[in-house]
């Protein structure tokens, strides 16, 4: 979408680069939110295990938030003022209908059943995470419950085949 506005002229080259790196900025400190969503706070965890410290998640959410917070508003302030939009002026009537011409066509509607499933999982991510230490001894690493569900999400035919196949596996390995 990204380089289809920018050859449009639609979306400004430096709005472009904007954007890209406000994703890539945005989701490395997302990642320290929680201590389970990467794979150095994992492993900073499991070090202060061995120190013989385990800290609560919401011990560790109280201190990262504030941090994820300041670090986001610090980068979009940089961001603004390292890629800054040259060109003419437009109204906002102008540029919402260009931001409108660039909307998918297509639409995705969830039925009450993908409501349900999202809900559930939403749920479990949140149940993982806050009782990741009672159900090691369960399930062993929470990691072995993150690949039960994608069996489940591709099994009951949440997600299509064609889907499954989308998926950059590279990536999801290295995570």
């Amino acid at each position: 979408v990204l380089q289809e506005g920018v050859k449009s002229r639609v979306i400004a080259p430096a709005a472009a680069k904007r954007i890209l790196l406000a994703v890539a900025i945005s989701a490395n400190a997302g990642s320290t939110l929680l201590p389970i969503s990467s794979p150095v706070t994992l492993i900073t965890v499991s070090l202060l295990g061995d120190f013989e410290y385990e800290i609560p998640t919401h011990t560790w959410v109280a201190i990262a938030a504030p941090v994820v917070f300041l670090t986001i508003v610090a980068a979009w302030v940089a961001l603004l003022i390292r890629f800054r939009v040259d060109g003419p002026e437009k109204t906002k009537e102008q540029a919402w209908e260009e931001q409108m011409a660039m909307m998918p066509t297509e639409r995705v509607e969830l039925t009450d059943y993908h409501i349900i499933f999202l809900g559930i999982g939403f749920v479990a991510v949140v149940c993982i995470t806050i009782y990741a230490s009672m159900l090691e001894p369960i399930v062993g690493h929470p990691a072995c419950i993150s690949l039960g569900v994608v069996v489940v999400v591709f099994g009951s035919g949440f997600m299509s085949r064609e889907e499954f196949c989308q998926l950059e596996w590279d990536i999801l390995a290295l995570v």
